[in-house]
């Protein structure tokens, strides 16, 4: 199995030019984008890109990479896919809508809207472009829309924070992946069911993939080792690192027995940071997309290369002063301190995700099957935090 790791920023064009005006998908600057996913239509003789920051899409010639159109759907896109031919579909995540396109003529048109619930995110589409599944990550539901009427047509829970969705070629199963619990859901599509739920020994599953044949999914995690953080635990990898991850599962049967293993990103000097999606390519090699600090690592001149890409003087600015600022630490800037942090940020993350499970529990029936599952997950979140804080303060 062959990887390839590409930098995050997949189409440039998309961020260059200027966002037209619009009034109702709020603040933003004109130089920054932020393209978080994209999808090719029309024979994939163009792309359709979800620019989250600006609260647009963007459809780019893929042979000149020139911009075409541009069209505002509302704050914070998140997803995109096409629907077959020069149709595609986008998630807004604010606005809790599925937004369908067309993008014929080199222009970009809405068609409809579709209002999901909370957070609509992860987007995928069946073979024949009538059905969209759709991840709605605050519901804990999948969301299936009929894309010729723009009805719902089923939903189904399938745990806890799901954030992206990938489809099997043949549409028969999908790979959920959900951050609450770390885990990855397979689902037959007919009937709507889940088949089985594989837990990680980590956090923050990303975009998953299926193998050609659909018996294999392909996704990232951040692995937990739940060592202590020193220089010698970090650098050997026991205690988080990035990882590719791969579940089997036979043709009939995707149960809990499914084989699963993880491939280490962290191998020493080529380490890959913030591993975001993997996609399967024609040829079978795994792409996956990736970025973080190691992009500067060894090279002194990235810094100023940033500073001097910035098109807003204040950025600019914030950059050179960043660059030359010390660290607010009398402790040496090494992997152990580094690690702290982290751990910190991680910790200010599951406090977030108690606020929320505490304010569905306050919602729920007491007596309700829900209130008992919240209950253990509410348990799990506050010892999870509990380790963070040791980590913390054992941090050298």
């Amino acid at each position: 199995m062959a990887v390839a790791v590409v930098a995050p920023a997949v189409v440039a064009v998309a961020i260059s030019a200027p966002v037209p005006a619009a009034d109702d998908v709020g603040d933003r600057t004109a130089a920054y984008r932020s393209p978080v996913d994209l999808a090719l239509v029309d024979g994939e003789r163009a792309i359709v890109t979800a620019n989250s920051a600006a609260g647009t899409v963007s459809l780019v010639e893929r042979s000149t990479g020139r911009r075409r159109a541009e069209l505002a759907v509302g704050k914070k896109p998140a997803a995109v896919a096409a629907a077959g031919g020069t149709r595609a579909v986008v998630t807004v995540a604010e606005a809790g809508d599925l937004v369908r396109l067309e993008t014929a003529h080199g222009k970009l048109v809405e068609t409809g809207r579709v209002h999901l619930g909370f957070e609509p995110r992860g987007l995928a589409v069946s073979p024949d472009g009538r059905l969209a599944y759709v991840a709605v990550s605050l519901d804990r539901r999948l969301a299936v829309v009929d894309l010729e009427t723009g009805k719902v047509v089923a939903s189904l829970e399938v745990g806890s924070i799901p954030r992206h969705v990938a489809l099997a070629a043949d549409g028969r199963r999908l790979a959920v992946s959900c951050a609450g619990k770390a885990e990855i859901m397979i689902v037959d599509t007919k009937p709507l069911q889940v088949a089985s739920r594989h837990r990680l020994p980590g956090f923050n599953p990303g975009q998953p993939a299926f193998s050609a044949d659909g018996t294999t999914v392909f996704f990232p995690w951040t692995y937990d080792g739940g060592s202590h953080p020193s220089r010698g635990n970090i650098r050997r990898g026991w205690v988080t690192g990035s990882r590719l991850g791969r579940l089997r599962i036979a043709a009939t049967d995707a149960g809990p027995d499914a084989e699963l293993t993880g491939l280490s990103l962290d191998v020493l000097g080529r380490a890959a940071g913030d591993v975001a999606a993997v996609a399967v390519a024609g040829n079978g090699r795994l792409v996956v997309a990736a970025g973080g600090p190691s992009a500067g690592d060894g090279d002194p001149g990235w810094g100023g290369r940033i500073r001097d890409a910035a098109t807003d003087p204040a950025v600019a600015g914030a950059v050179s002063a960043l660059a030359v600022e010390p660290l607010p630490s009398a402790q040496p800037a090494d992997a152990a301190y580094v690690a702290s942090h982290v751990f910190r940020l991680l910790e200010l993350s599951a406090q977030r995700r108690i606020a929320d499970v505490k304010s569905r529990l306050q919602r729920a029936d007491p007596t309700s099957p829900e209130s008992v599952e919240l209950l253990t997950e509410l348990s799990r979140l506050e010892q999870g935090r509990r380790t963070l804080r040791d980590r913390i303060a054992g941090s050298p």
